[in-house]
């Protein structure tokens, strides 16, 4: 595959990483209380997204990236994370199908994966968490926004 199908992946999970936060955030300016259960899926999400990026970039970091952040955090979180994933992309467009990485899970195993491998499990990996943040905020009273990717497939 090339390049613009994988930046258009990680335009679509900065889409809903912001629609997400943006919801949570006007949830907060509001005076409602949001659940701990969204901010640790917020931060998991983004913490992910930055281990495999310290991955590909081999820069340190580890279990210390999930931990719960407030929500002043995130918000630029996302956004400099997003960018700096493109910017990657960007860089590896014309070697992106023969890039591998090896690396050490976070368990101590050692592994190995594609680029395109590693893109699709960040962005699926954030489809999933947003759906269980979604549902922690549907049960504190907060309405979610969508976001499916066929919403955002439409602007």
């Amino acid at each position: 595959m090339d390049a613009a199908y994988f930046l258009r992946q990680f335009d679509y999970n900065n889409w809903a990483n912001q629609r997400m936060l943006d919801v949570c955030a006007n949830a907060s300016n509001q005076g409602e209380n949001l659940p701990e259960l969204a901010l640790d899926g917020m931060s998991h999400i983004l913490g992910a997204q930055e281990i495999w990026l310290r991955r590909l970039t081999q820069r340190s970091g580890g279990k210390e990236l999930f931990a719960l952040k407030p929500l002043a955090e995130l918000i630029p979180l996302s956004k400099q994370s997003g960018e700096e994933w493109k910017n990657f992309i960007h860089a590896h467009a014309e070697d992106l199908d023969d890039f591998r990485l090896d690396y050490t899970m976070l368990d101590g195993s050692a592994q190995s994966s594609s680029l395109p491998d590693i893109i699709t499990h960040v962005c699926n990996h954030g489809t999933y968490h947003r759906g269980q943040v979604a549902k922690s905020l549907k049960a504190a009273g907060i309405q979610p926004l969508s976001t499916d990717f066929i919403v955002f497939s439409r602007l």
